[in-house]
């Protein structure tokens, strides 16, 4: 019995318009996924997201919410806006 090696997701090119409705499904998904009660099924649908994400080359973003003393909402990309610089 011969092993096959893993199949990556074909990549889809997309014009701008098909891709903005793509994203935006993506985001319904993810929302949809956040509101489940049942772990299980938010992993199954963020896996789902993911494997779209990556067939149609959407880059994902994972966001930080961050509240201020005065109650304002902040969304941040998770590890900051730059990288840590080390060096």
């Amino acid at each position: 019995m011969s092993e096959q090696e893993p199949t990556e997701s074909p990549q889809y090119e997309l014009d701008d318009e098909t891709q903005s409705l793509i994203e935006v499904a993506l985001n319904c998904l993810m929302t949809l996924a956040d509101a489940q009660l049942d772990e299980d099924a938010r992993l199954n649908l963020v896996t789902i997201g993911d494997a779209l994400a990556d067939a149609f080359g959407i880059v994902q973003l994972e966001l930080e919410q961050d509240t201020t003393d005065s109650g304002e909402v902040i969304y941040k990309p998770k590890g900051g806006i730059f990288p840590n610089e080390d060096s």
